[in-house]
C-alpha cells in the first residue's frame, strides 16, 4: 500500500513549520507502507491544486495532510472538515478570504475516511500522546481537509484520507514562550505509528 503525507510550509512569521519537518523526517517506508511526502503552500487554492496533482502522481492509498496548530499539546486527529474559509490572517500570498465556501454547492462539513479508533488504539499501545478534536479552524488546515475530503467521498471512497494537526516543537520555545512543545523525534514516531496501523 501506498501513503502521501503532506504538510505546510512556515507562515505567519515563523520560520519553522513542524508539519513540514514531520513530513520530511518520515521514512520511505513503514512497514509494508510505501511512503511519499510533500510541503504544500500555505496559499488558498493553490494548496489543493498542488495536493490534487499529487494524488494523480502517487495514486496513493491512504492520504494524511498535516498542519501547524500551535498551543496544542500533541497529535490532534480532527473528526470533522467545514465547507468554510475565514481567514484570522493572510495567506502566504496575501489572501484572506471571509465567510466563503471551500466548494460551493457541496455538503456543510465532511468527516475522515481513516480508521481512527484503530490508530488512537495502536498509539496509545505505543505511548504516543494524542487526542481527537472536533474543529480544524477555518484557516488553511481545515481548507485542505476539506478538499481532500470532497475528493475522497465524491470522487474516490476508496482512499482513506484526513487530517493531523501538530504542535509546536522545541527549536520554537523561544519564538513562542509559555505554549506547549514537543519534540520533533517524538511527533515522528506517532507519525511512524500511524502509518504502521494503516499496514495492520
Amino acid at each position: 500500500m501506498k501513503v502521501l503525507v503532506t504538510g505546510f510550509e512556515p507562515f505567519g512569521g515563523d520560520a519553522i513549520n513542524p508539519s513540514r519537518e514531520i513530513a520530511l523526517s518520515l521514512p520511505r517506508a513503514v512497514g509494508g507502507m510505501q511512503v511519499s511526502t510533500a510541503v504544500l503552500p500555505v496559499v488558498y487554492y493553490a494548496s489543493l491544486a498542488m495536493l490534487r496533482r499529487l494524488v494523480a502522481l502517487n495514486n496513493p492509498d491512504v492520504v494524511i495532510c498535516l498542519g501547524l496548530a500551535g498551543g496544542r499539546p500533541s497529535l490532534s486527529f480532527e473528526t470533522r472538515a467545514v465547507n468554510l474559509n475565514e481567514a484570522r490572517i493572510p495567506d502566504n500570498d496575501g489572501q484572506r478570504p471571509h465567510s466563503e465556501p471551500v466548494h460551493r454547492g457541496r455538503p456543510a462539513a465532511l468527516p475522515p475516511s481513516l480508521p481512527l479508533r484503530h490508530i488512537a488504539r495502536r498509539l496509545r499501545r505505543a505511548g504516543v500522546p494524542l487526542e481527537l478534536s472536533r474543529s480544524a479552524g477555518t484557516f488553511l488546515c481545515n481548507h485542505i481537509f476539506y478538499g481532500l475530503m470532497d475528493y475522497v467521498h465524491a470522487e474516490d471512497p476508496s482512499v482513506l484520507g484526513g487530517f493531523i494537526h501538530v504542535p509546536f516543537i522545541e527549536e520554537q520555545r523561544a519564538a513562542h514562550p509559555g505554549t506547549s512543545v514537543a519534540v520533533l523525534e517524538d511527533l515522528v514516531r506517532g507519525m511512524r505509528e500511524t502509518i504502521a496501523a494503516m499496514d495492520e
